[in-house]
């Protein structure tokens, strides 16, 4: 069988010797995907997943738990300002 590479999929033996595929994407959780790759059905659950989790960046970790004037909130703002922005790559 050969090895299908797709982004954000990750392929591996478990300790039964039994191959498992898992769909990681930073700031998403980790999902198994049933099915061998190239099958319909694994593409399906793939495409799922891609259309999921979409091209929007993950949510500010933290930001919903923060309350408002808090040394949290602060920071969370400072991170999103222009200031501490400017000058960043897109990717950073």
């Amino acid at each position: 069988m050969a090895d299908v590479k797709l982004p954000f999929l990750h392929s591996f033996k478990d300790s039964r010797g039994k191959r498992r595929h898992v769909f990681r994407r930073k700031g998403h959780k980790t999902v198994s995907i049933k099915g061998s790759p190239g099958s319909s059905e694994f593409l399906e659950a793939y495409q799922a997943l891609l259309e999921k989790t979409g091209d929007d960046p993950p949510s500010t970790i933290g930001g919903s738990k923060a309350k408002s004037d808090t040394i949290d909130a602060w920071v969370i703002a400072y991170f999103k300002h222009e200031t501490f922005t400017d000058g960043l790559a897109k990717d950073t």
